[in-house]
């Protein structure tokens, strides 16, 4: 990749803000594959209209998913284990104790990024088209 792109994820008690990649490519049978890195997310599409509504769709079930149905400590693990490091503004990129805060509960205020440099993305994807995308989740 040739440029270095943030993926934020914004924790509040009034929901998850967050941006996020769409990688796309025109499959022989008219169709898009399509990958969201970061979340290591894959989905197909008919129409470039499509895309984003997928995207929007399919990155708030993965939320929903990991924050109501695994558990809020759960969510921040997998969120670290996808590359993503908790940070304030107060320290600079600091895993561990800003993780800690978070984990003490929900209504804890923290942020999430990751760059793409720090995310693998398929090489069947390294060339493809590219959309970013900020959505809002109410959790």
């Amino acid at each position: 990749m040739s440029k270095s792109q943030e993926i934020t994820i914004d924790i509040s008690p009034q929901g998850i803000n967050y941006t996020y990649q769409i990688r796309c490519k025109q499959e022989p049978n008219g169709w898009l594959s399509c990958y969201i890195p970061g979340y290591n997310l894959f989905y197909s599409a008919k129409s470039e209209n499509e895309v984003s509504v997928k995207g929007d769709a399919v990155t708030a079930l993965f939320f929903k998913y990991w924050v109501e149905k695994e558990g809020y400590r759960a969510f921040l693990d997998e969120m670290r284990r996808l590359g993503f490091v908790a940070w304030s503004s107060q320290s600079h990129f600091s895993s561990n104790s800003e993780y800690s805060k978070m984990y003490k509960g929900r209504k804890q205020h923290g942020i999430l990024k990751a760059t793409t440099e720090r995310i693998n993305v398929p090489h069947s994807f390294i060339n493809s088209s590219q959309m970013n995308r900020q959505t809002v989740v109410s959790i």
